[in-house]
């Protein structure tokens, strides 16, 4: 199987779902996480969650260094504009692999085999779990390819890079990784929402990629769903299955393709969702380390994250 990195810069504080989310991670076998981190380590960790301490300023003064700019950003959420860029500048991870990619911590990962298997692996060079643009929390670059270094090609990067309004790791990027993103986007906007309904968009973005030769594959996965009050997923830990709400598994959405992993953007608080209906203080309801090896049931819902034990 190839051997994949994911990189993730993150300071401040991990999120309480943490110890979930790593104990994750280290189910799906053939990827290595590396985490450039001030953040306290925790407890458990494990063979392919790797932890690398420095702080902010030093790792911004790594990016600048690596990508000859002057990058010093006041919020290390602006981390998210250097994505692309990630596996120039950790080149010296980066060429021990096959693919090197970049994640999000805020989800849960289950069957990943639908995405990375041997045959996507063999036959793309780019993967990624949105059909309409690269997705910002999941996306792997095969190391050498055309799209190794196809960053440097997004007009005015320099100055986009260190912006506080900046799109550049999903807009900017998605563009020059496949610029038939402006027609398909041109022909869903003037012909094909007129009669389609909103939430077919993904599936119309689908069927126009099974009709392009590309080395990019754009395969959209519903891993960021917008919850209802009825919805609940299902994080199986001995399985390392998530099992999404009925609606999702229709043949033009998920159909009979696993959940690869859970994306809790609309479960929080964010700005991409103008909502009072977001996880409040004491959502997170599984004891501080508790051991998921013991199996059980992870249920996930708008409202918590508890555990069921067998």
């Amino acid at each position: 199987m190839k051997k994949i990195c994911i990189l993730i810069p993150y300071f401040g504080k991990f999120p309480k779902w943490f110890e979930l989310y790593l104990y994750s991670c280290s189910h799906v076998k053939n990827i290595d996480f590396y985490y450039f981190t001030d953040c306290t380590i925790p407890k458990k960790v494990y063979s392919n969650t790797k932890f690398i301490r420095t702080s902010f300023h030093n790792y911004c003064d790594l990016v600048s260094k690596k990508l000859n700019i002057k990058f010093k950003p006041k919020d290390p959420y602006m981390l998210v504009n250097i994505k692309p860029f990630l596996g120039t500048i950790h080149g010296s991870i980066t060429k021990k692999y096959d693919f090197w990619g970049y994640s999000d911590i805020d989800l849960v990962y289950g069957d990943m085999s639908y995405l990375l298997n041997e045959s996507n692996l063999k036959k793309y060079d780019l993967i990624t779990t949105h059909s309409e643009r690269v997705a910002g929390h999941f996306t792997i670059i095969k190391v050498g390819s055309r799209y190794d270094k196809i960053a440097f090609k997004i007009k005015d990067w320099k100055r986009k890079i260190v912006s506080d309004k900046s799109w550049l790791d999903e807009v900017d990027f998605s563009l020059v990784v496949y610029p038939q993103f402006v027609m398909l986007g041109r022909l869903w906007r003037h012909v094909f929402s007129k009669f389609m309904k909103k939430d077919m968009m993904y599936y119309f973005y689908q069927k126009a990629h099974s009709l392009i030769r590309s080395k990019a594959m754009f395969i959209e996965s519903y891993t960021s769903p917008i919850p209802n009050d009825k919805d609940v997923w299902i994080y199986n830990l001995r399985t390392n299955n998530i099992i999404a709400p009925r609606r999702f598994y229709k043949k033009k959405l998920l159909g009979k393709k696993p959940l690869p992993y859970l994306h809790f953007l609309f479960f929080k608080k964010t700005p991409y969702l103008h909502t009072d209906n977001y996880w409040r203080n004491g959502f997170y309801q599984i004891p501080k380390n508790y051991n998921f090896d013991k199996g059980g049931k992870v249920i996930i819902t708008r409202s918590y994250i508890m555990v069921e034990k067998d």
